[in-house]
C-alpha cells in the first residue's frame, strides 16, 4: 500500500488539458508601432528640459566655482598687500631712524665734518631757453620722426 501512496504523490491532482484547436502565432514586429504625436510631443520636451536642466546646473556649478576661486585669489592678494604695506611701513621707520643716526654722527666733533659755508656753495647759471616743438608733419621729410635730429637730452 505504501507504494500506492507513493505513486499516487507523483501524479498531477488535475489532468491536463490538451487543446484542439491549432494556435495561433503572430509575427513579431520589427519596429515598435509609432507613439501617439502628443506623446511624442511630451517625450521630447522633457528630453529638451532635462538638457537645460543639466545645462543650467553645470554653469551654476561652474560659477560656484569660479566665485569661490575668485574669493581666495582676493583674499591672497589682500593678505600680500598688507604684508607690503607693513614691509614699507617698516622701511620708512629705517630709514627715517638712519638719517637720524647720520645728522647725529655728522654733529659730532670726531665726524670732521663743517658746516657750509656760503663761499662753498656752487650757483648754476640758468640754462637758455628752448625754443618751443616745431610743427614737423611725416611726410614733409625723408626721414621718418626721430631719425637725422639730435637727442634733446637725457
Amino acid at each position: 500500500m505504501s507504494l500506492a501512496l507513493k505513486s499516487d504523490s507523483f501524479e498531477s491532482p488535475q489532468p491536463q488539458r490538451r487543446s484542439t484547436s491549432p494556435r495561433v502565432s503572430r509575427p513579431i514586429p520589427l519596429r515598435p508601432r509609432s507613439p501617439h504625436p502628443a506623446l511624442a510631443l511630451v517625450h521630447r520636451l522633457q528630453w529638451v528640459s532635462s538638457l537645460l536642466a543639466t545645462t543650467i546646473l553645470a554653469l551654476c556649478l561652474l560659477s560656484y566655482g569660479a566665485s569661490v576661486y575668485m574669493d581666495q585669489q582676493v583674499g591672497r592678494a589682500a593678505r600680500r598687500l598688507s604684508q607690503l604695506q607693513h614691509s614699507q611701513q617698516q622701511m620708512a621707520t629705517f630709514n627715517a631712524v638712519l638719517k637720524s643716526q647720520m645728522a647725529a654722527q655728522a654733529q659730532l666733533p670726531s665726524s670732521g665734518l663743517q658746516p657750509p659755508t656760503p663761499e662753498a656753495v656752487v650757483f648754476l647759471a640758468p640754462a637758455t631757453p628752448r625754443p618751443g616743438p616745431t610743427q614737423v608733419t611725416p611726410g614733409s621729410s625723408g626721414l621718418p620722426l626721430g631719425v637725422g635730429r639730435p637727442p634733446l637730452g637725457y
